[in-house]
């Protein structure tokens, strides 16, 4: 019965011994994942804990997307292993420690660890070397015990010892290594809790014990020997080397020291943050071992850069159409984006901002229709340029490109560039001039005529030519000191103004304020309400004063596109903007001009109104500004201040104006009768009407006598009157040196007294410029004055004159 149980029990050894070789199984000992493309494995191949070698790159395969796959065999693996030496009574010690030596002398490195467990006491002491030396000074010092010891109890010291080595290092070879002569007793039920294969050398010849050295082998999955006589290990100098068997058993412990570094670079195009990957290994007999691992990929932003980096446009002058234009309205700015980690994705922003290089303020953004890139990773933006339209400039700036992708990451970058603009080359429009406007004189023509300034004289050609030149002289002084007294005495400028025009009354005009009025004051009175008014402060017309008599003041180039105020100017549109005035508050809105509306510099958007204040500042392009002065509420008790709003110009003085009540200095008037060039070779005759003195020391008359009829005069409203209302009567003119044209009941002496051939009304009207008892200065007859539809289009402008 002893014996059946005994050959039952030696084939359930056996069986857990094949089950033990067959124990295959792969261990991923490293995984270098940091640059997520680039995988590095540290792989351990073990078939019943021994390590399997002779793999390479087509043994083991990856189940993600790779490329350059490569396995690389190394033997490097440090080794932990735990050494148990009996040293019951009547051990050879010495053979024992002969082998120990040929393992210690030989296999062991510097990293490796190696721990003893001494049977020679009542319990097995534990020592743990840190070298060879060490280890070698530990094996000499042994020797046989007097005690007997069970190794069946010192089993369980060794399997604790290396389940702490394998958390403590899980990269290092575990070994277990039994060395002894004879075993007390054979019991070995606790073989089986060691982790790792107990390989078991029997020192010395003791048959009895082989069965249970044997034992505790095959449990493991371990090999023994047995070297009765010492003849597998000898002495090589100071070194013990082993030799047949136990060469081969050391060998193979040494082997288990191989794994393989296993590299490839991953293709994987997948977006998901965890990857999980699967590695197999054929092995040499066709079997299949697998292991998971899974990391997780850092992906890199991409990149940005400008493929055109010659920011430098230039705008040249585009004439022809109704609005002054420029070239090249856009251009095409291309984005290079790339992908460090050659993970190609979706872009959802891409826009590139425009920055005024000086002010650092953002111009422009720039979106594209699509965030699509093409086949080489590039965008397109078109840039708009028609923004930069002001003429001779040059705009510094810096272009900012911002792409992100769909995982949140984004990038930018930065490049400097400027935009230029072209000068506006002359136009053929002939410049606005001073020309004084025609009056009623006779023109001079070829014919000789006697000129009459006294008696008659008849000179000899000896005495003409010397008479003509002084007379000559004296005539071009005359007109200098004329035209110098006509521009330096205040007078009227005529502006363009809606289609007729507007007068602004400068210092020494007529109070138009009070409770009489001429029926031609009347002509030129605004019949409605005035809501502001716009001072010209730079471009043509500088200073002038323009009322703004409509709810909606169109401002443009041409009177024919329906302008209440027109600037003959090739950079302003034919209807460039225009004054809204709702309720006491007023507004600026830009008609889709070429050359933009700026308020307070800044550029208005076309169609958009925009609240004026007083004072604002317009700029007609970038070369006309004018002021906006808001209507102030005004006392007054007829005429103009009778009207429900009105301007309050009680402390305004335009050009220099005196203070009202003062009368203005009267200049001294010359006149000039017809004077022609007579024949050199016929004496001239010098004809002196009798001439009185001019009374300058007697007081002027006022006439006070109602005014007579005259032709209907056609004026437009006064750009700005410039005196405050006040009912005191004017103070009369008395810059008439002839006191028979003073006041219009004397018309009629006057009349009886001027030369042959001179209406009375004309030349009352051209040398008094007088209206009743209101000196009108300068006031032009309508045929004068050209309104047709054609001279309404371009009008003179700017055309300061004074009769």
């Amino acid at each position: 019965m002893k014996r059946l149980m005994g050959f039952m029990l030696l084939c359930l050894m056996l069986i857990m011994g094949v089950n033990a070789q067959e124990d295959t199984r792969l261990v991923i000992l490293e995984s270098d994942t940091a640059d997520f493309r680039d995988i590095s494995l540290d792989l351990l191949v073990l078939q019943n804990e021994q390590a399997v070698r002779g793999l390479s790159s087509n043994n083991i395969s990856i189940s993600e997307p790779t490329a350059n796959l490569t396995v690389t065999e190394l033997a490097d693996r440090p080794v932990a292993m735990v050494i148990l030496v009996d040293l019951t009574i009547g051990s050879n010690d010495a053979l024992i420690r002969q082998t120990l030596r040929a393992y210690v002398d030989t296999y062991y490195r510097p990293d490796d660890i190696l721990v003893f467990y001494i049977m020679d006491s009542t319990t097995p002491r534990r020592v743990q070397v840190n070298n060879q030396t060490e280890a070698v000074n530990l094996i000499n010092s042994l020797s046989s015990s007097t005690n007997t010891f069970r190794v069946n109890d010192a089993l369980p010291n060794v399997a604790s010892e290396l389940n702490i080595i394998s958390s403590a290092y899980p990269n290092y070879v575990r070994h277990a290594l039994l060395v002894g002569t004879l075993m007390y007793s054979t019991r070995t039920d606790n073989a089986a809790s060691i982790p790792v294969p107990m390989d078991v050398i029997q020192a010395g010849s003791r048959p009895d014990s082989l069965e249970a050295y044997t034992r505790i082998a095959t449990t493991t999955g371990g090999r023994f020997i047995s070297d009765p006589s010492g003849q597998l290990s000898a002495n090589q100098g100071e070194s013990v080397v082993a030799s047949n068997e136990l060469a081969t058993l050391f060998d193979r412990i040494n082997h288990n020291r191989t794994h393989y570094l296993v590299n490839y670079r991953s293709i994987n195009q997948d977006l998901a943050p965890t990857r999980n990957v699967t590695v197999t290994v054929q092995l040499p007999d066709g079997s299949l071992v697998t292991q998971t691992f899974n990391y997780s990929p850092q992906f890199e932003p991409p990149t940005v850069e400008f493929i055109n980096t010659n920011f430098t446009p230039s705008r040249e002058f585009l004439p022809g159409g109704d609005n002054t234009t420029f070239d090249n309205p856009n251009t095409t700015i291309m984005l290079q984006v790339d992908f460090p980690d050659d993970v190609p994705r979706d872009l959802t922003n891409v826009k590139v901002e425009i920055i005024d290089a000086d002010t650092e303020n953002i111009i422009q953004t720039i979106v594209p229709d699509t965030f699509i890139l093409d086949s080489a990773n590039r965008i397109s933006v078109t840039w708009d340029l028609r923004g930069f339209n002001t003429p001779a400039s040059t705009t510094r700036l810096i272009l900012r490109a911002f792409v992100e992708d769909e995982l949140g990451l984004s990038a930018s970058t930065e490049h400097t560039g400027e935009v230029r603009v072209a000068q506006i080359p002359p136009t053929s429009t002939p410049a606005p001039t001073n020309t004084p406007p025609p009056t009623n004189t006779p023109v001079p023509t070829n014919t000789p005529e006697a000129v009459n300034i006294g008696g008659v004289v008849e000179l000899d050609a000896e005495t003409a030519t010397p008479v003509i030149l002084s007379l000559g002289v004296g005539v071009i002084i005359l007109t200098i000191v004329t035209i110098f007294l006509l521009f330096t005495r205040p007078g009227k400028a005529i502006v363009q103004q809606g289609g007729v025009f507007a007068k602004t009354m400068v210092a020494g005009a007529t109070q138009i304020f009070g409770v009489s009025h001429s029926p031609v004051d009347e002509a030129f009175n605004p019949t409605g309400p005035v809501y502001g008014e716009i001072q010209i402060l730079q471009g043509m017309n500088q200073g002038q004063i323009i009322p703004i008599n409509r709810e909606r003041f169109v401002i443009g180039r041409e009177l024919a596109a329906g302008c209440d105020y027109a600037i003959p100017q090739p950079f302003v549109s034919a209807k460039h903007c225009e004054i809204n005035t709702r309720g006491g508050q007023s507004w600026i809105k830009d008609l889709g001009s070429a050359n933009r509306t700026y308020l307070d510099g800044v550029p208005l958007i076309p169609d958009q109104e925009m609240p004026l204040r007083d004072g604002s500042t317009i700029g007609i392009s970038s070369h006309i500004q004018i002021r906006f002065n808001a209507a102030k509420p005004a006392q007054s008790t007829g005429g103009w201040g009778s009207q429900k709003t009105q301007l309050d110009y009680s402390q305004k003085t335009q050009l220099d104006q005196p203070a009202f009540g003062n009368p203005p200095e009267q200049p001294t008037q010359i006149n000039f009768p017809g004077v022609s060039k007579p024949p050199m070779e016929q004496p001239t005759q010098i004809d002196f009407p009798g001439v009185s003195k001019p009374p300058m020391e007697q007081p002027t008359q006022l006439d006070m006598s109602p005014p007579r009829e005259e032709p209907t005069q056609i004026f437009s409203a006064p750009s700005s009157p410039n005196f405050a209302p006040d009912t005191q009567p004017e103070p009369a003119d008395t810059w008439l040196d002839d006191p028979t044209l003073i006041g219009a009941d004397d018309s009629a002496q006057a009349e009886e007294e001027m030369p042959d051939g001179i209406d009375p009304d004309t030349q009352y009207s051209q040398d008094r410029g007088l209206e009743g008892n209101r000196p009108s200065q300068g006031r032009r007859n309508a045929e004068d004055f050209d309104l047709s539809d054609d001279n309404q289009n371009n009008p003179p402008v700017d055309d300061d004159w004074e009769i």
